[in-house]
């Protein structure tokens, strides 16, 4: 059976410097990390939707609107077949 201590006595390592973290200090660094992680999924999502919706109005376009930008009707093909995470 395990010996359940107080938890302001409980530390984490550190492995740069050997010295000790309270355990609020270790959860404050992984709620960091998460909210980091968080930051950079939004992001993912955001050029994904911006990816989509590009895609969606170049479909749209007309062979005039395709040659005043210089593409043509293959090349607006292949770029709107292709799935909102390819880049």
């Amino acid at each position: 059976m395990l010996r359940h201590e107080c938890m302001d006595t409980i530390t984490m390592p550190v492995a740069t410097s050997g010295a000790s973290k309270s355990w609020k200090s270790w959860i404050s660094a992984g709620v960091s990390l998460l909210v980091s992680d968080m930051a950079r999924i939004a992001e993912t999502l955001a050029v994904w939707q911006k990816r989509s919706t590009q895609r969606y109005c170049l479909a749209a376009f007309g062979e005039r609107l395709l040659r005043d930008i210089g593409l043509t009707r293959e090349q607006a093909e292949m770029e709107t077949g292709k799935s909102f995470w390819q880049d």
